[in-house]
């Protein structure tokens, strides 16, 4: 921590402060980080997931577009991006 860059410091962690609520931010990154540890334990048991999407109509791009077919869980936050 060099001290010429003191209110350097001071002034960025004011503004990330004023930005983020650091608990809340520690609270939900704790929280997805359970979440991501559960998915991959549980695709450690039987077949690995096949995550490359082949869409019946190659000529029909397939882009998602709403939280259709999605639970609460899986589609927060996402459409605030």
């Amino acid at each position: 921590s060099d001290p010429a860059h003191a209110d350097a410091r001071r002034e960025l962690e004011a503004l990330t402060q004023a930005q983020w609520d650091p608990d809340a931010l520690q609270t939900l990154v704790t929280i997805s980080q359970r979440q991501r540890r559960l998915v991959h334990a549980a695709q450690q048991n039987g077949k690995s997931p096949n995550w490359e999407h082949q869409t019946d109509d190659a000529t029909t791009p397939w882009i998602h577009r709403g939280p259709e077919g999605y639970n609460e869980w899986a589609w927060k936050g996402i459409d605030e991006v």
